[in-house]
C-alpha cells in the first residue's frame, strides 16, 4: 500500500470511528428481508434509537441501552452492527453477543462475518481465529504480531445455556438479544454486565420482545423507566418497521372496521397499507390476536400483556382501553372535605361530585411499609359504574381510614366498601366506630333468597368470594362492551388498565396479576367498588334489605352491636347512625 493511500485509509478510518452512520451505509452489507445484500442504511427508527445512544454516550461516557422491540424489526441488526463497529474500530476492545438458543446465536455470528467479509479491503483488521465462537482480530500468529501487531480484539458469540464456555476477563461491548427469553438471566447479568465497567467507551445494548416469562428484562426495563439504573429504556412498536405493510391495489380503499382498528388508526395513526398488513399477517397466524400482539405490540402496555390467561376478554380490554385518559387534576384530600389540586398528589380526579349523582367506592387496604403494597381506593358513579376518581398511597391503616372518610364524605356520601382482610378490620372499626362514616359496606350473604344484611362491614376476600367479585366486574365490563356505543369511558385510569390487562389465572391456581405487573391493588379496589354497586342496584337506588334474623352487628372480632342498636341508633357508641337503614346502603 502506497504512502498517499495509507494516508486516506487512515482518514478514512478516523472519520468511520466516530461515525457509525456513515461507516454502516458505506463500509457494512446486510441481508434484508426481500432476499440479497444492500448496504445497511439506518431506518428512521434505527436512527432514533442510534442518536439516543450516542445522546448518552456524550452526558455519561457510557452507552446503557435497553429496547422492548416488535419481532424482526431491526433492532438486532442495529446493536450487532454497533457492537461490530466498536470492536474493529478499537484496539484490545473485547465484546460478547449473547443469543438464548444456539440457532439465534448462529445467525448473529453470521451477521458479523457477513459484516467483515463484505468490508472494503483497505478497512479488514487481519483475523487470527475465526470459529462458531467468535471472531479474534489479530495478526496470524504471536511472531507475527511483534513486527505487525494487530487489533488483539474479538467478538464472542455465547448462548444462555453456555455462557460460561466463552465468557471471562474485561468486556468492553455486550449484546444481549432476546432476553426475556433466557433461562437464566441472573447468571448471564453476572458474567457479562457486572463484567463491564461503568467507564468511558463502554457499551451495552439489551434487546427483546416480551416473554410471560421474561421477569428480570421486564424489571430492567422498569428501572430504566424509573431511572433507577445506567440504563435508558425505547420502545419500537411495529408500526417502526416499513415491511410491515402491503401497498393497496388500484382503486382498493381499507379502513377501521373493528373497535381496536379504529384505536391504533386514532392513537398510532396506522395508515390502510398498514391495515392490511396487520389482517393478512393475522390471517397468516390462525387469527391468534394474543400471539399476534406479543409478537408485533403496537404499545409498551400490550407487549406485556397476558393474553393467553386473561380474566377479562381481549375483545373487552380492547374497547375499555379507548376511554383511558389523563385526569382532570391531580390532587390531596383532608379533612373538611378539602380537595386540593397538587401536581404530585395520590388522588387522580378525573370528575368531580355532582349534586344529583350516587357513588360507591371500593378500597384495598395495605399496611404502608416503604417498598409493600399500596393502599387504593376505585370511586365509580353510581348509575353508569365509570371510574371518576382514584386514590393511591401507601399510608398506614388509620391513616387511610380518615382519608376514605373525607373522600367519601366529597362524594355524597359514597357508599364506602373496604376489604377487611387482616388490617382491613382496623380500617373498618375506625371508620365506623370513631369517624361515624354514615354509608358503610356491610356483608350480604351470596345465594340467599332475600337479600339479608349480616353483622359484618367491609368485604372479605377469599377464593370464593374473588370469584365473586370477579363475577360481578366481568358482567358490568360485558354489559358496557356489548350495548352499543358507549357515551361515557368506563375505566379511565392507565394504570388500572395495565393491571386489569394483567389479571390472569395463574398456573398455580386462582387469580392474581401477572408475572410483569407487581401489585393488583388498583383491580382489586376497582372490582370491590363495583360489587358495592351492584348490591346497592336494585328497585330504585337501593336493593331491598332485611336484617338476619338476631343477628349480631360485628364491627371488630370483639365487640359488637345488637339488632335493635343498630335500628335504633346507640348515641353513646354510634352517634351516626339514624333511625332507618337509608344510611347503611
Amino acid at each position: 500500500m502506497s504512502a498517499s493511500s495509507s494516508t486516506r485509509t487512515a482518514a478514512l478510518l478516523a472519520l468511520y470511528k466516530h461515525d457509525f452512520p456513515l461507516f454502516a451505509r458505506q463500509a457494512l452489507k446486510i441481508q434484508i428481508k426481500e432476499q440479497g445484500l444492500v448496504p445497511f442504511k439506518l431506518l428512521p427508527f434505527q436512527s432514533r434509537l442510534h442518536d439516543a445512544a450516542k445522546a448518552q454516550e456524550a452526558r455519561r461516557g457510557f452507552i446503557r441501552q435497553i429496547w422492548l422491540k416488535s419481532r424482526q424489526i431491526g433492532s438486532s441488526t442495529l446493536a450487532q452492527g454497533i457492537v461490530f463497529h466498536r470492536t474493529i474500530m478499537n484496539s484490545h476492545f473485547n465484546s460478547i453477543v449473547v443469543a438464548h438458543d444456539i440457532g439465534i446465536a448462529e445467525l448473529l455470528f453470521q451477521m458479523s462475518r457477513r459484516f467483515y467479509a463484505n468490508l472494503p479491503l483497505e478497512l479488514r483488521p487481519t483475523v487470527r481465529h475465526a470459529t462458531k465462537q467468535g471472531l479474534v482480530f489479530n495478526t496470524p500468529t504471536e511472531k507475527v504480531s511483534v513486527l505487525s501487531p494487530g487489533l488483539d480484539s474479538k467478538i464472542i458469540v455465547a448462548t444462555a445455556k453456555n455462557i460460561h464456555a466463552g465468557a471471562g476477563g474485561t468486556f468492553h461491548a455486550v449484546h444481549l438479544s432476546e432476553a426475556a427469553r433466557y433461562p437464566n438471566p441472573e447468571e448471564i447479568e453476572t458474567s457479562t454486565l457486572q463484567a463491564t465497567g461503568l467507564v468511558k467507551g463502554t457499551v451495552v445494548i439489551i434487546e427483546s420482545t416480551a416473554r410471560p416469562e421474561g421477569r428480570w428484562f421486564f424489571e430492567m426495563c422498569e428501572m430504566a423507566k424509573k431511572g433507577a439504573s445506567p440504563f435508558e429504556f425505547h420502545f419500537e412498536p411495529w408500526t417502526a418497521d416499513h415491511t410491515c405493510q402491503i401497498p393497496l391495489d388500484p382503486g382498493e380503499q381499507i379502513g377501521p372496521e373493528t373497535p381496536y382498528e379504529h384505536q391504533i388508526v386514532r392513537d398510532h395513526l396506522v395508515q390502510p397499507a398498514q391495515l392490511k398488513w396487520r389482517r393478512l399477517k393475522l390471517a397468516e397466524m390462525r387469527d391468534d390476536e394474543p400471539l399476534f400482539m406479543r409478537e408485533f405490540p403496537i404499545s409498551e402496555e400490550e407487549a406485556w400483556m397476558r393474553q393467553d390467561v386473561a380474566i377479562f376478554p381481549l375483545a373487552h380490554r380492547r374497547i375499555l382501553r379507548e376511554g383511558v385518559a389523563p385526569p382532570r387534576y391531580l390532587g390531596t384530600v383532608s379533612a373538611g372535605p378539602i380537595v386540593q389540586k397538587s401536581g404530585d398528589g395520590p388522588l387522580l380526579v378525573w370528575e368531580e361530585p355532582e349534586a344529583a349523582s350516587l357513588y360507591d367506592i371500593g378500597a384495598d387496604v395495605a399496611l404502608g411499609r416503604d417498598g409493600g403494597d399500596w393502599s387504593v381506593a376505585e370511586v365509580i358513579e353510581r348509575k353508569t359504574g365509570r371510574q371518576v376518581a382514584e386514590y393511591r398511597a401507601q399510608l398506614a391503616p388509620s391513616e387511610f381510614a380518615d382519608i376514605l372518610y373525607w373522600l367519601g364524605l366529597w362524594y355524597n356520601q359514597a357508599y364506602l366498601a373496604v376489604e377487611r382482610n387482616s388490617i382491613g378490620d382496623y380500617t373498618n372499626e375506625r371508620l365506623v366506630k370513631v369517624l361515624g362514616y354514615p354509608n358503610i359496606f356491610l356483608w350480604r350473604p351470596p345465594g340467599k333468597l332475600i337479600t339479608t344484611i349480616t353483622n359484618t362491614t367491609g368485604w372479605y376476600t377469599t377464593r370464593r368470594f374473588k370469584e365473586m367479585l370477579m363475577a360481578t366486574a366481568k358482567d358490568a365490563v360485558y354489559t358496557y362492551c356489548t350495548s352499543g356505543v358507549a357515551t361515557f369511558p368506563l375505566i379511565r385510569g392507565t394504570q388500572l388498565m395495565v393491571e386489569l390487562d394483567n389479571f390472569v389465572y395463574l398456573e398455580t391456581g386462582g387469580t392474581g396479576i401477572g408475572e410483569h405487573v407487581k401489585h393488583d391493588d388498583r383491580v382489586m379496589a376497582w372490582m370491590i367498588a363495583h360489587k358495592a354497586r351492584h348490591d346497592s342496584i336494585g328497585e330504585g337506588d337501593f336493593a331491598p334489605v332485611t336484617f338476619a334474623t338476631g343477628s349480631k352487628l360485628r364491627y371488630t372480632h370483639t365487640q359488637y352491636m345488637t339488632e335493635e342498636e343498630a335500628r335504633v341508633g346507640n348515641p353513646n357508641r354510634l352517634s351516626w347512625m339514624g333511625t332507618d337503614l337509608e344510611g347503611w346502603r
